[in-house]
């Protein structure tokens, strides 16, 4: 949370630094912190019991980003965004209900367990990710845009009306913020607290940040990190091995669609066509690693030693 604080400190005395550099977080933060906690999904996988049918839906869900990007690209991407929302949503919700000193009968009797976790979902994930297209609509279809280059979809427009609109982004900035002040209510004091300060940070950011760089920055210094920091449980036998049976194929993807885009001429420099390909990548590979997260969320570990996971104190 400091590092974004300081990055939007940036950004408002130099508001055309991230404008130059949008592309560096996602590129470099995507393929390295960003496909590498990704790359952990083959290591759960193998490790958990019901291996070859995880694997399976895995697959599955790649399939139908994939055919789901080549039919219509315009609700490919809108589906990732708003996936990518509810999974940012949903790790932050899990790790900041771990780290609360604080309890509240409101919280801890009138909503319990799931449904107040849904809540602290619902407010972090759509201020992330709707604050951008809010306040930078423009830019942010612009890169958008870039991503449908390299994903050879450039001939389709990625800017829908409904979603540009002065009246609809009010309306969206009223919703997202009315979501995080019922959080803020239902959070006692201390919590709330907390919660504002995270709130105000993100804001921040987004408002003085180049779209790209703000979304590249927060995976790089804030959500990848915390994903890191959730399997610390994970047993290191075979880690690198089954990581890198995923991490190896998503760069090597990311990189060859970036190189086809320079070659062809369709985008000048590899870096902004390395943050295109990588985001085009997560189209694909983010509904299963959702869906894994989802899985782990509910079932966290199997206690079979099959699993190799070591338990916490």
């Amino acid at each position: 949370m400091i590092s974004l604080g300081l990055f939007a400190l940036v950004g408002q005395i130099r508001p055309q630094w991230s404008v130059a550099y949008s592309a560096w977080p996602l590129a470099i933060g995507g393929l390295t912190v960003g496909m590498g906690h990704g790359a952990a999904d083959c290591h759960i996988i193998r490790r958990n019991q019901s291996s070859i049918r995880r694997l399976g839906i895995y697959l599955f869900w790649m399939l139908v980003a994939g055919l789901a990007w080549w039919w219509q690209s315009l609700l490919a991407l809108l589906a990732f965004l708003v996936l990518t929302g509810v999974h940012f949503g949903k790790e932050e919700a899990q790790f900041f209900l771990k780290t609360r000193r604080h309890s509240d009968a409101k919280i801890d009797h009138s909503f319990p367990g799931r449904s107040f976790s849904t809540w602290l979902a619902i407010g972090h994930g759509s201020w992330v990710i709707a604050l951008p297209l809010i306040l930078h609509a423009s830019a942010s279809w612009e890169f958008l845009q870039r991503v449908a280059v390299v994903g050879f979809a450039g001939d389709r427009s990625m800017e829908p009306a409904f979603l540009t609109g002065s009246d609809i982004r009010f309306i969206l900035l009223g919703i997202v913020t009315a979501a995080n002040v019922f959080v803020v209510w239902l959070l006692p004091a201390g919590d709330a607290r907390k919660w504002v300060g995270r709130l105000i940070v993100i804001g921040a950011a987004a408002w003085t940040l180049h779209p790209e760089f703000f979304i590249g920055l927060y995976l790089l210094v804030w959500h990848a990190p915390q994903h890191c920091w959730e399997l610390k449980n994970l047993s290191i036998r075979g880690f690198w091995f089954d990581s890198a049976l995923f991490y190896i194929p998503a760069v090597g993807a990311v990189l060859i669609l970036a190189g086809i885009a320079v070659a062809s001429g369709r985008i000048e420099t590899i870096l902004p066509a390395t943050s295109a390909a990588t985001v085009l990548v997560y189209v694909i590979v983010t509904p299963p690693h959702h869906w894994l997260a989802a899985k782990l969320l509910r079932h966290p570990l199997d206690h079979s030693p099959r699993t190799e996971l070591r338990q916490s104190p």
